[in-house]
């Protein structure tokens, strides 16, 4: 006796394709300094939104905590120190759950130490970068509070504040950002 079965046809979309992303501008970035990201030449890039995946001690923290963005000039992070690879997210507006990933690996940043040892003052020059901690954004924007935490910890690590700078810092930043998500 045979057995006969109906055929399913199954069709799938395709990834977005073709582009480039960089980071514009990154050897005058410094760290704790806002960068944007650049696409060009993906196929139909204006059904396209972006986001973007940064390692922050270790943790992918999105670029934009709240959505994708049609616009991906509007993808703007807060540098990091050293080099990190950023994963830049592509899907159609129309099909969300397909999504491209275009790894901009080894895109380095200036390290503590060179912000540091750049100065004649070490001291002053710390000081400059928990001045800048002090002074970013935080409301609400994941991957700038993670950028700021791992900032303060990288200063502890180093010497250049102690621990109870350290974890004032942290507790600040852990307000405003509390602050800000509200």
């Amino acid at each position: 006796s045979a057995t006969s079965a109906e055929t399913l046809t199954v069709e799938t979309g395709t990834l977005p394709q073709g582009g480039l992303c960089i980071v514009q501008d990154v050897n005058n970035t410094n760290p704790l300094n806002e960068y944007s990201l650049m696409c060009a030449f993906w196929d139909d890039q204006d059904s396209l939104e972006f986001n973007a995946l940064i390692p922050i001690n270790g943790v992918q923290t999105k670029l934009n905590s709240t959505s994708y963005q049609s616009d991906v000039r509007k993808l703007v992070g807060t540098a990091p120190f050293g080099q990190v690879t950023i994963y830049v997210l592509v899907r159609y507006k129309l099909w969300p759950t397909a999504i491209a990933c275009a790894a901009l690996r080894d895109i380095r940043f200036k390290t503590l130490e060179e912000i540091i040892q750049s100065s004649n003052d070490t001291a002053a020059a710390a000081q400059m970068v928990v001045d800048s901690l002090s002074n970013l954004e935080l409301a609400g924007s994941s991957a700038v509070a993670a950028v700021y935490a791992d900032s303060a910890l990288q200063m502890a690590a180093k010497g250049y504040i102690d621990e109870a700078q350290a974890t004032a810092l942290i507790s600040d930043g852990a307000n405003k950002f509390l602050a800000g998500a509200q």
